[in-house]
């Protein structure tokens, strides 16, 4: 969606995205409309302000009017948008993107940078006729009439995944107050040019070192509107668009633009797949392209020029997610990569092809230590550089109080509850935690739901009683979850045991599990392709498929969905 609104404003959309593009990206936005009119962060999401809005101004710039697309789509988002307070409410990405229609992580580093250069230059696009009839659509005020100042803070609740906290918008605010006039004036508007200069600078670097990918894709978009802000003309923006293609994906569902691949990580896992088999003389052919695709996919050397004074870390050796091109390493994909290389190191060449050179190996591990923290454990990209309180604390205050609440509860909590009478609320809470694993294990016959909580359980009765019924009872069942047999279609199950709804279990006879009957969770879609089955198989010759299960079981089955979908609803 910040594609086409980029391309729109630097008036390439038409010849980046010719007519059949657009269909795709058209019917791609329809495909995953929700049918409450609003779009998610992905195609399983709920509707938020955010995606809602840009989309709908998507569907509008390919073309589609006020009341188009497939089954009034637009008419249906924009009753979504303005039912939830209007395009004022979209997160703060989203007011940059529609600001310009009307040291940090590195991932936060580089979507900021390009975004601060676009308000320090004040860069707004020219107002289109499309433009001002976005300004009627998507508010529920007249344009002219809003007090920006007043909902720059403003969030949809959709969108709203930690709130901000009044200590956060002071210091927005008063940031904002009191230096802004300032920045706007002589001799201090001098301070500002030198710090877009600098912020150019950054751009222009992070762009040539990824071969204009840039990082990912939202900063892809930013910084290529940052490059024809600068020069529309320039040679920066044409390299841009030269590899906007990178980005275009094309599926059944239509055209949609996301991650630049995956193809070293794919590669790299699909090769460790392959070799565990053990089937090396079927396909020696398909081993040695996945090995001349790593040694292709690695990086030869580290950023250009003095990278340390850009804020990059060494790269020479690595691999990143997706090709050489990107540049950006990534701990686990070198690790992966240097995996399969050492497991092929020691296979026939003439299966395999050549070896990589140990030089190249250690290189890799160079990497790998070089992003190793002080805490010990390795990050994805770069190695932490900042202190907690800066990162989290100061940016992200939230969690600051999260940590406050949580220790709050336990300091003040603890000594109580060790103490008389308070201990016996401790005591009588964990006799009711046991009698619901109890009652849990037994009606899973002691699988327990996953395996996860299997373990758990297990360990809850083992430090119960370790000479118990119960844990013996856990070992006994260990064994399933090292082979799943393959008869769980044939099983169905009954209601679970006692008052099963006081233990906050639904009704589960006539359901299948995702694994047997023994687990007794029921499952809705593994419910669903059971019946489905039976049916199918209910109308063959029963020489053939066997005896038919009886009609009572198939109404219990359906009984099971339809209390699945009441509990739903």
């Amino acid at each position: 969606m910040r594609r086409v609104m980029c391309l729109y404003i630097t008036g390439h959309l038409e010849t980046v995205f010719p007519e059949e593009y657009s269909k795709e990206m058209l019917r791609f936005i329809y495909c995953h409309q929700n049918e409450d009119g609003g779009w998610g962060l992905h195609v399983e999401a709920h509707s938020n302000m955010h995606c809602t809005v840009l989309n709908y101004i998507c569907m509008r710039i390919l073309g589609e009017g006020p009341d188009g697309g497939k089954d009034n789509a637009c008419s249906r988002g924009r009753k979504w948008i303005l039912d939830h307070g209007g395009a004022v409410s979209i997160p703060t990405w989203g007011k940059a993107w529609l600001s310009i229609l009307a040291k940090m992580w590195c991932y936060f580093r580089l979507v900021y940078m390009p975004m601060s250069y676009l308000y320090g230059k004040r860069f707004v696009a020219p107002i289109s006729p499309l433009i001002l009839q976005l300004r009627e659509e998507l508010h529920t005020q007249p344009y002219n009439e809003i007090n920006w100042k007043k909902v720059c803070h403003l969030c949809a609740k959709e969108d709203l995944y930690f709130p901000h906290f009044l200590i956060q918008d002071l210091v927005w605010d008063s940031i904002y107050i009191f230096t802004e006039p300032f920045l706007t004036r002589w001799p201090f508007n001098k301070l500002r040019k030198k710090a877009l200069e600098i912020t150019m600078k950054h751009i222009h670097y992070e762009d040539e070192n990824s071969w204009y990918i840039d990082i990912a894709c939202v900063e892809k978009v930013l910084c290529m509107l940052a490059c024809w802000v600068e020069d529309p003309y320039g040679d920066y923006f044409k390299k841009h668009l030269a590899r906007l293609p990178d980005y275009i994906w094309i599926g059944e569902d239509g055209i949609k633009m996301q991650t630049f691949g995956s193809q070293l990580w794919d590669t790299s896992l699909g090769l460790e797949a392959l070799l565990a088999c053990k089937l090396t003389d079927e396909i020696g052919p398909t081993l040695m392209k996945g090995h001349d695709c790593l040694n292709k996919s690695q990086v030869r050397g580290n950023p250009s020029g003095d990278f340390r004074s850009m804020y990059r870390p060494i790269c020479k050796g690595s691999w990143t997610f997706s090709d050489q091109d990107q540049g950006w390493q990534v701990s686990d994909c070198t690790a992966e990569g240097l995996k399969c290389c050492l497991l092929l190191s020691v296979m026939p060449p003439e299966i395999v092809g050549g070896k990589i050179e140990p030089e190249r190996l250690y290189d890799a591990i160079n990497v790998l230590l070089s992003l190793q923290s002080k805490n010990g454990g390795i990050s994805a990209w770069e190695h932490a550089g900042t202190s907690k309180w800066l990162e989290e604390d100061l940016y992200f205050p939230h969690l600051l109080i999260q940590d406050l609440v949580w220790d709050g509860i336990y300091i003040f909590t603890e000594p109580f509850l060790t103490r008389w009478p308070f201990n016996k609320l401790r005591e009588r809470a964990l006799k009711t935690t046991m009698k619901h694993i109890h009652y849990e294990d037994e009606t899973g016959r002691y699988i327990n739901m996953a395996s996860v909580e299997k373990v758990l359980c297990m360990l809850g009765c083992w430090v119960e009683d370790p000479n118990g019924d119960y844990f013996k009872r856990h070992l006994a069942r260990l064994l399933d979850y090292i082979w799943i047999g393959e008869d769980g279609i044939k099983k169905q199950l009954d209601n679970t045991s006692g008052d099963f709804r006081s233990m906050y279990r639904h009704i589960s006879k006539g359901s299948w599990t995702f694994s047997d009957q023994d687990q007794g969770w029921q499952v809705l879609d593994c419910t669903v392709e059971g019946l489905k089955c039976c049916l199918l198989l209910f109308a063959m010759p029963p020489k053939i498929v066997g005896e038919k299960i009886k009609p009572e079981r198939l109404y219990d089955v359906i009984n099971v969905l339809l209390s699945q979908y009441v509990f739903a609803s």
